[in-house]
């Protein structure tokens, strides 16, 4: 993180999870390191398309080699291993997806999301309609 604030960033919400550390700064960037791959922060690649929604993070999660994000209209970003099942991103998800990719909104029942919390291999979300999805 020691490099963040002398680049002129701050960080205004973060999350740890079994292996690295998500943050968001001021300025609405994503940051990550760690899990053996990156010793200081670096920008989390994002899609052109996916930019400007982005910029709009209101909660972030972590877990075992996975990121979680939600943004302000309550879409859900996710990225990371396959492995803990938590991307949500369906049966043809790749093994490994490197960049934040918007769950499709079929998942929620196409219900925008307020909460997203993560451990080493479980996700919950709720959605605007008070409903809970594991």
């Amino acid at each position: 993180v020691r490099s963040l604030p002398s680049d002129g960033l701050r960080v205004v919400d973060f999350a740890c999870g079994t292996y690295q550390i998500l943050v968001l700064t001021d300025q609405g960037s994503l940051y990550e390191w760690g899990g053996k791959t990156w010793l200081e922060p670096r920008e989390v690649p994002v899609e052109p398309h996916d930019r400007e929604k982005l910029s709009s993070v209101k909660k972030l999660a972590t877990g075992d080699k996975f990121s979680l994000a939600v943004t302000a209209d309550g879409t859900l970003f996710s990225w990371g291993s396959r492995a803990t099942s938590c991307l949500a991103q369906g049966a043809k998800c790749t093994k490994i997806v490197p960049e934040p990719t918007p769950v499709p909104a079929g998942t929620f029942g196409h219900q925008p999301l307020v909460d997203v919390v993560a451990s080493s291999s479980r996700c919950f979300a709720i959605s605007l309609e008070d409903s809970y999805l594991a």
